[in-house]
């Protein structure tokens, strides 16, 4: 209830404090030729239950169809701007500040078949941050969910308002130093 509370302030308190930055990347968004600012993908949550997380579009169709980052999109995500709007997740309830990263669906099946008791993921609320986010890279093989688990079930074992703080912290320092991917 206490980690609840704390996740309801920081983001309201947050919202507010980027509201700022919140328009300034819709209009960079519009004037980049972005006609949605927001993208909203399902993801799957808190008792393996889907819910719609929230982010600033970065990418848009090339000429040829394919999905391409835009400019604005490479410094959205570099400096995490991107995943501001998932703000209103944690005030939803359908994340924590901290917890395992929400998994696309598709994702969450294919590690199910590789990773023996990958639910125990699902056993917290998904964290807008988390230990495996800063400890490991962005994943994207079979190798990479496999060690990303690892760092998932740490947390989810060590789980402490004192680890919740140094992810914070960590967090903080790869966002002040644009060392997002």
């Amino acid at each position: 209830k206490v980690k609840r509370m704390i996740d309801i302030l920081f983001s309201i308190f947050f919202l507010l404090i980027f509201s700022p930055i919140f328009l300034i990347t819709a209009m960079l968004l519009c004037f980049q030729g972005v006609r949605k600012v927001f993208f909203v993908q399902t993801r799957i949550g808190e008792n393996g239950v889907a819910f719609q997380l929230f982010k600033f579009r970065t990418m848009n169709c090339d000429q040829d169809g394919e999905n391409k980052v835009t400019r604005i999109g490479q410094w959205l995500r570099k400096y995490r701007i991107d995943e501001l709007p998932q703000m209103f997740n944690v005030l939803k309830g359908d994340m924590s500040l901290v917890g395992p990263r929400p998994e696309i669906p598709f994702f969450a099946e294919e590690c199910r078949k590789w990773i023996p008791f990958y639910n125990v993921v699902f056993a917290a609320k998904p964290g807008l941050t988390g230990w495996a986010q800063v400890k490991f890279k962005y994943t994207t093989s079979e190798q990479d969910y496999e060690r990303k688990f690892c760092y998932n079930v740490y947390y989810l074992k060590n789980i402490s308002a004192a680890l919740d703080l140094i992810i914070l912290l960590k967090t903080i320092r790869i966002i002040l130093l644009g060392r997002g991917q």
